[in-house]
Parts: structure tokens; sequence; C-alpha cells
């Protein structure tokens, strides 16, 4: 088949790779000139395990390619939309679907099967089939195709789970879904399951605000856990040995394209709702608040002056080992921190911060505040980083520091046995 990806991002692109892979002609449709270009020079604008290799692969069998003309989309029998659906004021923006939509009907043949990709609130498959019958004059189930096929996958091993993890896939009509199937599982191996395109948007925005609601109760943990004096960590790994429990890891808050947003992108066309998923959300949004409160906890127990002070971040991306800042709480926190520090330091091995190495990062700073779990801030030289620093303040964000390294005066989120 002939197949057209929407939107290559960090998603997308993955996508259109394993397609081209498994033997279909991809044509990658993307707005940024610039992306376009490294694409098809062979090298991935995202960080990701074997992602270049796999897209220099596909190029060089002339099985894919990318660009910014949605004329090139012509003569192609299966659409993936890959596009982001940003929140605007916790409102879903959908133009980007919409928009994709609408360039999809000025090329679309007879026969052609449409998939949406990207995360959407319960109701948008339909009502973009809906749009896609008004624009082109054909009607789904009959002429053209709709389906919904949510990603369940995680940057770091994107390829891996894009092969072996299940995928839920619902049709406008069955048709549509059985089409998508038969699409997918040239390389999906994992089980799929076929449902209504609702209920897979209903089932995707469920997955991710189960996390997110998890992850708020643990951060409540962490935070009960500081005044009684308790590891949360601890407590919560002796937790987990019941058979059903599965508390998950408190930390500086919750980043990413997915947990973010999918709680209110699954709130969004409800006519009412009881409130405990908007809970959930402000407490991982005020996680950075709680890192700072310790800050300056520490502050006033050395009498530091926290407008002379200098401030160092460890780690801008929201996920470990990845160069992923979408919705990173280590962004809020520096935002919080600036104007009240006299600087405000950040070093990541993946992305471009103020300073190119830790070592400059940490140089007569006041305090570090651990903001991502990268592995290289797992095994850190405390001893060498403590003799470049002014005053040795340690805040650990993401529950890394098992044993406080000695002479620091340390914290953590969750940490009230020290």
């Amino acid at each position: 088949m002939k197949i057209g990806v929407i939107g290559l991002g960090y998603i997308g692109l993955p996508t259109a790779i394993m397609f081209a892979s498994s033997g279909h002609q991809v044509v990658g449709l993307e707005i940024r000139e610039d992306v376009v270009r490294k694409i098809n020079s062979g090298k991935a604008h995202i960080i990701e395990p074997e992602i270049n290799e796999r897209l220099k692969a596909v190029i060089a069998e002339e099985r894919f390619y990318a660009t910014t003309r949605p004329e090139d989309l012509r003569g192609v029998n299966a659409f993936i939309v890959c596009v982001q659906t940003p929140l605007v004021d916790d409102k879903p923006d959908l133009s980007y679907v919409e928009n994709a939509i609408r360039t999809i009907a000025e090329v679309m043949d007879r026969g052609a099967l449409v998939v949406i990709e990207s995360t959407v609130p319960p109701g948008t498959t339909v009502k973009m089939a809906r749009l896609l019958e008004t624009l082109s004059g054909m009607r789904e189930g009959i002429d053209f195709y709709v389906a919904h096929a949510p990603e369940r996958v995680m940057p770091g091993r994107i390829f891996r789970e894009l092969v072996y993890n299940s995928r839920i896939i619902g049709g406008v009509s069955h048709k549509s879904a059985i089409l998508a199937e038969r699409l997918y599982r040239s390389f999906v191996k994992g089980e799929i399951y076929i449902t209504d395109a609702t209920t897979a948007e209903m089932v995707k925005l469920m997955e991710n605000t189960f996390r997110d609601v998890n992850i708020a109760l643990a951060n409540e943990f962490a935070y009960l856990a500081q005044q009684y004096g308790v590891n949360v960590f601890e407590a919560i790994k002796l937790a987990n040995t019941h058979p059903r429990v599965n508390i998950h890891v408190p930390g500086i808050g919750v980043g990413g394209h997915c947990l973010p947003k999918d709680p209110y992108l699954l709130l969004s066309n409800a006519k009412k709702e009881f409130g405990l998923i908007r809970l959930a959300r402000r407490i991982n949004e005020g996680m950075p608040k709680i890192a700072l409160a310790l800050l300056f906890e520490a502050f006033e127990q050395l009498n530091i002056d926290l407008a002379t002070s200098i401030v160092t971040i460890l780690g801008l991306a929201y996920k470990g080992d990845t160069d992923d800042t979408r919705n990173s709480p280590a962004l809020k926190l520096r935002e919080l921190l600036e104007g009240k520090v006299l600087e405000v330091r950040t070093y990541d091995p993946y992305i471009r911060g103020t300073h190119n190495s830790l070592e400059d990062a940490v140089k007569g700073s006041d305090a570090i505040i651990i903001a991502t779990d990268h592995r290289e801030f797992k095994n850190l030289d405390w001893d060498k980083i403590g003799k470049l620093m002014r005053t040795k303040v340690l805040i650990d964000g993401r529950g890394i520091i098992d044993r406080p390294p000695r002479g620091f005066l340390f914290k953590g989120i969750g940490r009230g046995d020290v």
C-alpha cells in the first residue's frame, strides 16, 4: 500500500518508519521545512534508540520520504494522522487534526482509509468523519473509512512497543476497524482489539488518567511521609508487595505529551464530573512548588540569602534519558525560581541548558535540584561536585538518591527520613 503519515513528530516518524520497513511505500507530510530536510538526509530530529539506523535504511530502500507538499499525498491508500492536540487554557486545540482532515479531503481517492492516531476527546473521530463526508461528498463506511488507533508507546523504547504492545482500534464503521486492523497487522505482533471509535478514544484517555491519578496519590503519600519521618520510596516498595496494590512513583511532577493533557481531554466534552481527576491534576501540577519549598527550607536552615544564591537544576527533560521537554516539570521549576534567586543554571546531557558541562553548571552554586532521572545523574561523584560548590545543598525531586551524600544538606520529595 501507499501510506501517508501526517505529522512526523515523536509518534509520526517512528510509525512511518515501521510501515516503510514492513514493505509499504510511505510519504510523510510535515509543515516544518527544516525537519523535512533533516529527515530526508537520514537524520532524525528526535532522540530515540535505533531511529537513525532505521530511518537511513528505509530511505536507502526508497520506501520513505518526507515532504511539505500536501499534493504529494495524491494516490495514497491510507492516511495516518499523527499531529499534536495541545491544550489552550486546559481546553484541547483540535485545529491540527481538523487541518489534517481538510488536507486529506483534497487528495483522497474513493476507498481510502483514514486513521487518527492523535489523542483526542471522545467523539472527535466521528466528528472528523462527518467533516470528511461534508468536504468530499462521499460516505464513511461506503466510499471511505475512518478509524481511531491511539498510540501506546513510551519514549526510549518506541520501536519495540510499536511491535509488541497491544493496540486498540476503533472504527466509525465496523469495516473501517477491520481495514485498520489489517493495515497495522503488517508490523504489530501484539494483540489487536477491535471496538468503536469513541470507545477507543476513551480507552486511551482512561489509561493515562489512571496513571496520572495514581501518581497524584503517590505524591500525597510523599507529602505525608515528609511529615511522618518516613522514606516514601521504601514504604511504597513494601506496600507494593501486596498482590492487589500498585502504587506509582512520586516526584517533582508529571510531564510528556500524554499524562498532563489526557485527563483534560477526557473531561472536555463531559457535561458533569465528580472532580477527582481535576484534583489529581492540580496535585501533580503543584509538585514543582513542593521541591521549591524544600529548597527554601534548606536555605533558611543555613541562613543563605535567597536573593544572592545560585541554584543549579539538573535535567530539563520530563523523562530520563530522552530529549523530550514537553510539559516538563523542570521547566516549571525554572520558571518559579527565576526572579527569586540571583542565577538559575541548568544542565541536561540531552538538551542545551545554560551550561554545556555538569562541572561548569555546579561551580560556585549554592544548591542542586535533581529534576530529571537521567541515568547519568544516578551515579555522580558527589565528593567531586561538592568541592566545586559554594554551599552544598541537594534537593532530590526524582527519588534517585538512596543515601544522602556526605557533607550535603539533603532534602528530597518523600524523604521524611533525612
